[in-house]
């Protein structure tokens, strides 16, 4: 690692935070703001020990390659704008006789979901001086952006629980760790904290300008782009919420009873046409593939993973199933448990392994404690009352099993479910937090009847 990639790494993170402090200053007082430079912080960190423990535990991986391939752009960019802007602009796996002998260096070109992090990542390291550390540091940080406003979009909705879901959205550490590097994760991360802070503002404030309309389809069709999966999951869910809280805003009872189904349908059908994209342009997580993706997932990460002897000692097993549809949905809730509550402590096998097996042990006392503390009637009656418990809710499970039901690996899964695990860890701690409403409500109302009654 050059001195010159130190240097820069320091003073780009100590510029980050200096501007953090800044913008905090020009800012209208927010309590949501004493969490920022906390969080940068944290982030910052994660950055650094992303690429430290790739480059001296891990030694080989994705990261190094989209890496390689930003730099190359990014020279290009710098040393000929022209042939560097075409290629910017080039779709995947296109012939250009101009571009040629640039596109031909790079090992991702030819993947549509790979290119767009080179893309992203050869910008960045335009300002990094192609310093690899620096790089992921600089991109970890505009990642953050978005990351910060998925935080703003729980606090909006709950504002007294401000450190439990800064917790949740900013401090989760394996989330932390894998979403900090030159990844897809650390993208995908980003865009859904913009789609959602912006679709809020949409709906809920009625801030319905172009630049946050632009910003909800741009971060969806990005994701969809990057990772197909995530949109399949996300699209459904949030149209879910988008409705119901427009519902809560109508009240004339006789118009919400033509209204409703009328924008039910809609939503359907947009979900329906957005969802038929995806599959266009992501042919592999079409229903007719999906079993021949998952086996071809189960088959790379069980034989090789990262390294094959880690990922033989990180594989692991939902057991058998039939290669129909009933029996995927046959393995729904191993598959769901997997990537929320494994591993296990019992199957570490790689000090890799170790924090993800304490976080899984967390997640899963933590669970316990508040479905005991919450009872089961009370979690199902909050959660078809409340429509941002049931968005977490129906978003994380059904990503917790297309994730857990594909990849076979601890190591691949560990990165593979970071966007849930913030909708996941919100969901209990909303949850923990009405109830806690619901009974201070029953204790209330009694005392009140009591002193009337006299």
């Amino acid at each position: 690692m050059d001195l010159l990639d130190i240097f820069l790494c320091i003073i780009y993170s100590l510029t980050t935070i200096g501007g953090a402090w800044i913008y905090l200053k020009l800012r209208t007082p927010s309590d949501a703001h004493s969490i920022l430079i906390p969080a940068l912080v944290v982030k910052i960190v994660g950055s650094i020990a992303f690429y430290l423990t790739y480059l001296y535990y891990f030694k080989v991986g994705d990261t190094f390659v989209y890496l390689y391939d930003a730099r190359i752009l990014a020279e290009e960019l710098v040393n000929n704008p022209i042939i560097g802007l075409k290629i910017l602009f080039q779709s995947a796996g296109t012939f250009d006789p101009d571009t040629f002998t640039v596109t031909n260096q790079m090992n991702y070109f030819k993947g549509t979901s790979e290119l767009i992090i080179v893309k992203i990542a050869s910008l960045v390291s335009i300002f990094s001086l192609q310093q690899p550390l620096t790089t992921t540091l600089l991109f970890s940080n505009l990642s953050f952006i978005g990351i910060w406003k998925f935080y703003l979009f729980f606090y909006d909705q709950y504002p007294k629980l401000k450190m439990q879901l800064a917790i949740a959205t900013l401090f989760i550490p394996s989330v932390v760790f894998w979403g900090s590097g030159v990844m897809k994760d650390t993208v995908i991360l980003g865009f859904i904290g913009i789609l959602l802070y912006y679709t809020n503002q949409f709906f809920k404030y009625e801030k319905r300008s172009f630049k946050n309309l632009f910003l909800i389809f741009s971060s969806l069709y990005l994701i969809s782009i990057t990772k197909a999966y995530v949109s399949i999951a996300l699209v459904p869910a949030l149209f879910y919420w988008i409705l119901f809280t427009f519902n809560k805003r109508i009240e004339n009872p006789v118009f919400k009873i033509f209204i409703i189904p009328l924008l039910l349908g809609c939503l359907i059908g947009i979900s329906i046409l957005i969802l038929n994209q995806i599959e266009s342009v992501s042919n592999k997580y079409s229903i007719d593939n999906l079993m021949t993706t998952a086996e071809v997932y189960q088959d790379y990460h069980y034989a090789s993973g990262d390294l094959e002897q880690e990922g033989r000692r990180s594989s692991y097993s939902l057991g058998d199933y039939d290669p129909t549809l009933f029996g995927i949905i046959q393995m729904f809730p191993a598959a769901v448990n997997v990537t929320l509550f494994r591993p296990y402590i019992w199957e570490i096998r790689s000090p890799a392994m170790i924090l993800s097996a304490l976080e899984s042990t967390f997640f899963i006392f933590f669970t316990l404690y508040i479905f005991f503390a919450v009872g089961i009637a009370n979690t199902l009656k909050l959660i078809l009352q409340n429509n941002l418990l049931l968005f977490c809710l129906v978003f994380s499970i059904f990503f917790a099993f297309a994730v857990g039901f594909s990849s076979y690996n601890f190591g691949a899964l560990v990165r593979y479910k970071t966007p849930c695990m913030g909708f996941y860890l919100s969901f209990l701690f909303i949850l923990n937090y009405e109830t806690k409403l619901l009974k201070n409500k029953r204790i209330t109302i009694p005392s009140h009847k009591m002193k009337s009654s006299r």
